[in-house]
């Protein structure tokens, strides 16, 4: 009877964990262009990204640590924390929203499905809706990747965002920097 409790208790923990897909931030990258005086445009990135899927419910979260950007420029990160972000006060972005996960779950291995993501993007302490056209491919061991199928363009503007682009530009000398950000993404959840 001891025997038989403890293979209940293995199981019910294999399936609360099965429940739950977690962001594999090694394998993950979420990208935007920054593009200033009109003509020159740099890729950037954030390097620490987490989040999870409820397999039970398709909700999914994803936090982006604003500290994390990486424009390749130390003292243009900085900047960034400081003047754009504002990571002392603001230190995470998130997104939210619900995956259908029945059609999801059906997938085998290599197999891709196109999904519309409508949800919640948080920044700065501004929330807006954003949708999100991505390419879900199921994995090998029963994971998922997830990638944007074209950029989603954000506009500073909606987030609060357009006085420390100001700043970063007064900073810099230089004549412009773009207030509508294209932003790609591929994530995997395991």
């Amino acid at each position: 009877m001891k025997k038989l409790g403890v293979l209940l208790l293995a199981l019910q923990s294999s399936v609360l964990v099965a429940a739950e897909l977690k962001l594999d931030n090694s394998e993950s990258a979420l990208n935007f262009v920054s593009t200033k005086n009109a003509q020159v445009a740099e890729v950037l990135s954030f390097d620490n990204l987490q989040g999870s899927v409820d397999t039970s419910t398709g909700k999914a979260n994803i936090g982006i640590d604003l500290s994390s950007v990486n424009t390749g420029i130390d003292i243009r990160d900085e900047r960034m924390r400081t003047y754009l972000f504002d990571t002392a006060n603001n230190s995470q972005a998130t997104f939210t929203a619900t995956v259908d996960m029945a059609t999801l779950q059906d997938l085998k291995a290599g197999e891709q499905s196109v999904v519309k993501l409508e949800g919640e993007l948080n920044l700065a302490g501004q929330s807006n809706s954003v949708a999100i056209d991505a390419d879900v491919t199921r994995l090998t061991g029963g994971g998922y990747q997830v990638a944007t199928r074209a950029p989603v363009i954000l506009k500073v503007d909606a987030f609060g965002l357009t006085p420390g682009v100001a700043k970063l530009q007064e900073l810099a000398g230089l004549n412009s920097i773009s207030v509508a950000v294209p932003v790609t993404f591929s994530v995997v959840f395991r």
